[in-house]
């Protein structure tokens, strides 16, 4: 199931990343709308089954991209000062 909602397009905010959609008018704010969110935590939650099933099937490299992805995703959101 995880691989029909994880995508495998070559990009920073798309590989790996998991469906997730944040509201703003339940969580607080006062204008309408939802926003993707790349790299959601549920990402690398993602990751921790697609990679174990790559490590049983070695042979689908596809799985090895997808899950480093998936864990390296959050780096981006890292600032050079380690923040």
């Amino acid at each position: 199931a995880v691989l029909a909602y994880s995508s495998r397009i070559p990009n920073w905010a798309y590989c790996g990343s998991a469906r997730r959609y944040w509201d703003f008018v339940i969580n607080g704010k006062l204008s309408w709308g939802n926003e993707r969110e790349f790299h959601h935590y549920g990402s690398t939650l993602n990751a921790i089954p697609v990679l174990d099933h790559f490590r049983a099937f070695p042979q689908r490299t596809h799985l090895l991209l997808l899950g480093g992805c998936a864990l390296l995703g959050h780096l981006s959101n890292i600032f050079p000062s380690g923040a």
